[in-house]
């Protein structure tokens, strides 16, 4: 079968050859059969091009259905994306509701509260140390000041002069010391890998301690007893003496005369516990977690003057965890106890 084309008109047959008649003279005759296609060509092309218009047609629904559709599943998301914008450092406390947004991102969105919700206790305990160490700083700066302008607003003795100097040496020494505790701070915490671990026998380290405050437990008319024992284990011996020294001198302090201060010592397989215990009134329990904050000193009845700016234990978590350990308190109507449990492998 051929196609061809013949004065302007499509055909459609096919041509052959027959043998003719040899009485007649005829050898060979040539039979064309054909058929004017003309139409059908026509009615494909016209099939074709809305064949190719529907395409498009289809196209272009398709990709606008696709849009709406993304459009549509994205709301959530936009929505989430404007709570995140509006989120600023009074508005820590916005959280994203994880049913809001798609399955798929529901981990996600739980993930970014937990992460707001630690920024958010980082800042208010940023602004309670802007506030708290502001207020511990007016009262020595407060002192000076003042017994410097009664000291120059008239003339006065030598031995005068030389008891106010001392009573300002007393306040520059209380602000040498809690300097100095706030620097310790930012060191340990933001350098926690700058120990100088080494093998300390806890034994010989708290009995030098003992020997370090025995003046001063002699004038209180306390006691200092060790219990237990430990092997040796790898800390930086400085800090924890330091820690160790911070525990015992707040046991003391609020140890009445004739009472003893206990420190323990125990290990198993995997921790070693320090414990300094003392007998003294309760600590309330919603008050244990928030002794090692920074610049807290609990109860102000509790408080004596000439007490530290309130670092102290602040300093023993800030060194504990420095050596991935923990440190609790605990307290009844009998004792208070601290115990710092630190791995055996630090």
């Amino acid at each position: 079968m051929t196609i061809w084309r013949e004065d302007g008109t499509s055909y459609r047959g096919a041509v052959i050859r027959v043998a003719g008649d040899a009485s007649l003279g005829n050898n060979v005759y040539t039979v064309a059969v054909a058929m004017d296609i003309d139409r059908h060509l026509q009615f494909i092309g016209s099939f074709k091009r809305i064949q190719w218009w529907t395409i498009c047609v289809v196209m272009c629904i398709a990709i606008l259905v696709a849009w709406f559709a993304v459009q549509w599943g994205h709301i959530p998301i936009r929505r989430a994306n404007e709570k995140i914008r509006a989120i600023t450092a009074s508005k820590l406390d916005t959280r994203l509701n994880p049913k809001e947004v798609p399955i798929e991102l529901e981990e996600t969105v739980a993930s970014f509260n937990n992460m707001l919700g630690r920024i958010e206790d980082g800042f208010e305990q940023l602004s309670n140390f802007s506030a708290d160490i502001a207020h511990e700083l007016r009262t020595p700066v407060t002192n000076l000041t003042t017994q410097t302008e009664v000291a120059v607003g008239q003339s006065r003795s030598a031995d005068e002069y030389r008891e106010i100097l001392y009573s300002n040496l007393e306040e520059f020494g209380r602000l040498k010391r809690m300097i100095n505790d706030m620097l310790f701070l930012a060191q340990t915490e933001n350098d926690s890998h700058s120990l100088a671990l080494e093998s300390v026998n806890l034994t010989d380290t708290i009995q030098g301690l003992f020997e370090y405050f025995e003046a001063w437990v002699e004038e209180l008319g306390v006691s200092l007893r060790l219990k237990g024992q430990a092997v040796p284990i790898n800390v930086d011996r400085e800090m924890l003496r330091r820690a160790l020294s911070n525990l015992l001198s707040n046991a003391i302090r609020y140890t009445q005369r004739g009472e003893t201060v206990t420190v323990g010592l125990s290990q198993d397989e995997q921790t070693t516990t320090i414990s300094v215990e003392n007998p003294g009134e309760k600590i309330p329990a919603e008050e244990l977690p928030r002794l090692f904050n920074r610049f807290h000193r609990g109860d102000p009845s509790r408080q004596c003057k000439g007490d530290g700016a309130g670092l102290g234990l602040a300093i023993v978590k800030s060194i504990v965890e420095a050596h991935r350990g923990v440190v609790h308190a605990v307290s009844d109507d009998t004792m208070t106890r601290f115990e710092i449990v630190l791995p055996r492998s630090a």
